[in-house]
């Protein structure tokens, strides 16, 4: 029985390696595995990229616990070297407001006082300045906090609540001492150097007399210097 030539050639083309339905599923095995690739391949990526974020912000984190004292819970005065460069480029790429703040503070006479003083104040302050804000051990009895995105308006409004705070704790401390300061602030200029900044600063709040500001109730009182221009 003799089979019509267009039926041997299809046959025969079936039957040959190479054929069109084995190119075709083949390419579409290859699609299928191309794709995986690609998404095991951005999985990777994105655990890497969270891995390195996360040890970067490790490493940061145990950077500033470096710069830390542990009796107070405030950063050292060699934290400035590391957080000023950060605010300043900060304040100058999104043309935001950088304010430093300095305040010097009269000690008790003991060391076993002022050590109890300096954990007192540091108290307060955690308590009225923001997270954001670097409070900062300048000094003996001096410290500075650099306040970022914050102009003097916002900085001496944050400073009236320092000095209502500091009257409501002398008030009602029972320790032999009363929490008197002096304090001075200055705004920072766009590609000054910040250094002799602060140490403009110290010199005004260290060699200005202290006056007192009376409680409501005549217990206690804040030493206060007005702000002053950097």
């Amino acid at each position: 029985m003799l089979l019509p030539e267009s039926l041997i050639i299809g046959a025969t083309s079936a039957d040959r390696p190479g054929s069109l339905p084995e190119i075709l599923g083949g390419l579409i095995t290859l699609a299928i595995v191309l794709n995986v690739c690609v998404i095991l391949q951005h999985r990777d990526i994105s655990r890497a990229l969270t891995a390195l974020a996360r040890e970067a912000s490790r490493a940061d984190t145990m950077e500033q616990f470096a710069f830390i004292n542990p009796r107070t819970q405030l950063f050292v005065r060699e934290y400035l070297k590391y957080v000023l460069p950060i605010e300043i480029e900060h304040a100058n790429r999104y043309g935001k407001s950088l304010t430093f703040l300095m305040m010097s503070m009269q000690q008790p006479e003991t060391t076993a006082e002022k050590d109890e003083f300096m954990v007192h104040v540091a108290r307060i302050l955690r308590s009225t300045f923001r997270g954001s804000d670097s409070i900062i051990q300048y000094g003996r009895g001096s410290l500075v906090v650099v306040l970022p995105e914050t102009s003097e308006g916002q900085a001496a409004v944050a400073v009236k609540r320092l000095l209502d705070n500091v009257d409501r704790w002398n008030l009602n401390t029972k320790t032999n001492y009363e929490i008197l300061l002096n304090h001075a602030m200055a705004p920072y200029a766009p590609g000054a150097d910040p250094f002799p900044i602060l140490q403009c600063l110290e010199e005004r709040v260290a060699f200005v007399g202290w006056t007192e500001r009376p409680s409501s109730q005549g217990r206690g009182a804040s030493g206060v210097q007005c702000c002053c221009k950097g």
